[in-house]
């Protein structure tokens, strides 16, 4: 009976450590899943050239997003420890 616990606990956590998706997975599908929410927004038909379009465009505009948000916020962050840094 032990032995048998001992197994059912070890096959849990191996399939919950082993089975997940990276970092970067689950950023891709993220930003996929958002763009395909915002194209069907738009009313564009899952599968059109139209659709397929769209979120090729959606998923380029939010990684650009992405960029400026981190550039903006390194440049904050410097422009803070630049002021403290003075005193």
């Amino acid at each position: 009976m032990r032995s048998l616990v001992v197994c059912f606990v070890s096959s849990i956590l191996l399939s919950a450590c082993g089975g997940g998706e990276t970092i970067n997975e689950r950023s891709a599908r993220l930003l996929s899943e958002q763009a395909q929410q915002t194209c069907a927004s738009f009313g564009y038909k899952r599968g059109s050239p139209r659709y397929n379009e769209c979120v090729a465009n959606q998923k380029h505009n939010i990684k650009t997003e992405r960029e400026l948000r981190k550039q903006r916020n390194k440049r904050n962050a410097d422009e803070w420890d630049a002021i403290f840094s003075k005193k």
